[in-house]
């Protein structure tokens, strides 16, 4: 686990037997700018990403596998971002980061080879974007890029099949009030979930790896933020959710896999106001899937953090 600690610093607790709890961990980088964004190498080894305080890409990396406590940096890659950064491993191995620059523009840092140490120049692969990037995997391991728009539609550029370069720019259509969300489901599609017109959309890839894709679907109303997805043990969607007022949400899918996006009806209130009206702040992160099929849910109320 990574995260930014009150002191502004990058902090590094992990797990310390498997399906136990946290240690302390360490700092692994003073005074940062932005949340911390996880990578993995492709021999296992993790790394974070994150914006320092001169708006520069920073990283950190662990030096071993499994050699927990032992990590190299920070060290700069560049760039000048305006948001926090999307990380993801493409199909040859190697990370490629993803930011909004201060100029508006999309950019790109990826390693030269697949666990390497050397890192290409940040390149600009769109022009005029939006919001902050994301990024998910399609069935073949192709990387594809979704961003709000400066018209607030969804846009995705997926990479080329020799995994190289970058396809064609298109519009998935919406209305984006914020950040998108993207996950693949159990039968490799990817699915993209946003904050539209106070309620949640979703749309899915309409075949393993295709091009098209499915019209939006409304699936939640009277939402108050960005929505974040998560995945279970068996490959299910499940997406987390401002409802109002301002309390933890979600939509778990219930789909056999390969039958289409299903969604149960909203659960409300698994964060519900404390004694002195305390509300959810935002929603952090879901992940961390353990032996009983269960995820971690991390959450920030107001003044403090917390995980379900």
């Amino acid at each position: 686990m990574f995260f930014k600690n009150g002191q502004g610093n990058l902090a590094h607790p992990w797990q310390t037997v498997i399906n136990g709890g946290y240690g302390a961990g360490k700092v692994l980088a003073d005074n940062i700018g932005g949340s911390p964004v996880p990578g993995l190498h492709a021999d296992g080894r993790p790394a974070a990403f994150f914006r320092g305080t001169d708006n520069a890409l920073w990283h950190v990396w662990e030096t071993t596998k499994s050699g927990y406590g032992n990590w190299t940096g920070p060290a700069a890659l560049g760039g000048t971002l305006s948001g926090d950064p999307a990380v993801a491993t493409d199909a040859r191995g190697r990370l490629q980061v993803f930011f909004r620059g201060t100029d508006g523009h999309l950019w790109v840092v990826r390693q030269r080879d697949a666990n390497d140490n050397v890192w290409e120049s940040p390149r600009n692969i769109v022009q005029n974007v939006g919001g902050d990037p994301v990024v998910g995997t399609n069935a073949d391991g192709r990387l594809e890029v979704f961003f709000r728009g400066t018209d607030n539609a969804l846009w995705h550029l997926p990479q080329t099949d020799d995994y190289n370069g970058w396809a064609t720019l298109s519009s998935l259509g919406g209305t984006l009030t914020g950040n998108p969300a993207v996950a693949r489901a159990a039968d490799a599609r990817p699915a993209t979930f946003h904050w539209g017109g106070g309620h949640l959309w979703v749309n899915e890839q309409t075949i393993v790896n295709g091009t098209d894709w499915s019209a939006w679907e409304q699936i939640a109303q009277d939402i108050g933020g960005e929505p974040v997805v998560g995945s279970d043990g068996h490959g299910r969607l499940d997406v987390f959710l401002h409802g109002t007022p301002r309390r933890l949400a979600h939509r778990p899918d219930v789909r056999p896999a390969g039958s289409g996006i299903r969604y149960v009806p909203l659960t409300p209130a698994l964060w519900p106001e404390g004694p002195a009206g305390q509300r959810l702040q935002q929603v952090l992160a879901v992940g961390g899937v353990i032996a009983d099929r269960a995820g971690h849910v991390h959450l920030r109320p107001a003044g403090q953090w917390r995980g379900q």
